[in-house]
């Protein structure tokens, strides 16, 4: 009948959009490599501004950017750079450097110093992720996992829960390490691959509330509005932050937290930033502050190889290259829409006069 034939029409569609999905992340995935990362590993860069190693490796990124790739020891703790240091150019838009000891919530530099929005220095967090393909609302893929922050440190893990296998990522500084499970988290360790990320640090707390790191790095502050959060309504503050491809970050962080509460982030818009062919929606819930000692889940790695196991290095990238294209965003910055509005929270920061955009 015709309705069946108009129903299969867009089964094969939507089977044909999934195996170009699936096409390109594999050809993206190998482009340029030297030796590929594990594929489960794409589903861990949803981080402001992935494309950049993407583009030219870990260590290439140094070179692309006219400094000499640091040459790192893994068994040791190089703490080169001073406290708050950002990556290099537009990566610290939204990068710690690599050799950073980690950040603190008074960076003297930093424009949203002090902010209550600016993310908290030690949490975790359930994560969901919805990827919708451009042009469509209809989800195509769903993620789900739990990051850690340990900010303070310049660390981060990521769990990440998949039919196909469970997968963690831990950043340390300049090592990012790879690691897959028999089953749950915590179960056995099947696979481990670290890589050197040579300047490219963890996402900085303030990351989208300033206009720091050059280029087409920009803030857009929208000010408060009430959005829909797992089913009920939320007044949250909302910054757009725009990238050096000019495709832009959407982050609502909660707002009425009482005197004693911590503004979470709740909601961030991903693009694809020019690579990937889909945006992504993500949702924080299940926030918790974690103390000064929690150490042990962000070294699991160390713990692995202390116990006889090994992990093995991937090489460092030639200069690499981007795909050939540069796929539309829904996030793709509109100069219709855009103004440069910075404005942090921070009890630092000097009042503009009314009227005035940029609040610094």
């Amino acid at each position: 009948s015709p309705r069946k034939c108009v129903e299969g029409s867009r089964q094969q569609f939507a089977m044909s959009i999934r195996c170009l999905i699936v096409f390109l992340l594999r050809v993206i995935h190998n482009f340029g490599a030297q030796q590929a990362l594990p594929a489960e590993a794409l589903d861990h860069f949803q981080c402001p501004f992935a494309h950049v190693w993407l583009k030219h490796g870990p260590e290439g990124a140094a070179k692309v950017l006219g400094i000499e790739p640091h040459k790192i020891s893994v068994n040791s703790v190089n703490m080169t750079q001073p406290r708050c240091t950002l990556a290099p150019w537009v990566i610290g838009g939204a990068h710690m450097h690599a050799l950073s000891p980690g950040y603190s919530a008074d960076c003297v530099d930093a424009p949203g110093r002090g902010s209550p929005y600016a993310w908290p220095l030690r949490w975790k967090a359930q994560l969901e992720g919805k990827m919708m393909l451009v042009g469509f609302n209809k989800v195509l893929r769903e993620t789900r996992g739990v990051n850690w922050y340990r900010f303070d440190k310049n660390w981060k893990r990521g769990d990440m829960y998949s039919t196909k296998g469970n997968s963690t990522v831990l950043h340390r500084g300049p090592r990012m390490t790879f690691l897959k499970w028999s089953g749950d988290i915590g179960s056995k360790i099947t696979s481990c691959m670290w890589m050197n990320m040579s300047v490219v640090g963890n996402v900085r707390p303030d990351w989208f509330l300033d206009k720091r790191g050059g280029g087409s790095i920009d803030v857009q502050y929208l000010g408060k509005e009430h959005i829909y959060y797992m089913g009920e309504p939320r007044l949250v503050r909302k910054w757009r932050k725009n990238d050096m491809r000019n495709t832009y970050f959407t982050v609502s962080v909660d707002e009425l937290v009482g005197f004693r509460g911590v503004h979470w982030p709740l909601v961030v818009n991903v693009p694809g930033e020019g690579i990937m062919p889909f945006d992504t929606l993500q949702k924080f819930y299940n926030h918790e502050v974690l103390a000064e000692d929690d150490e042990a889940p962000f070294l699991l790695d160390e713990t692995y190889v202390a116990a006889g196991g090994s992990c093995k290095k991937i090489p460092g990238g030639g200069p690499g290259r981007l795909p050939p294209w540069h796929l539309p965003s829904e996030l793709d910055k509109d100069t219709n829409s855009w103004r440069s509005v910075e404005w942090t929270g921070s009890r630092h920061a000097h009042e503009a006069p009314v009227g005035n955009m940029l609040m610094v």
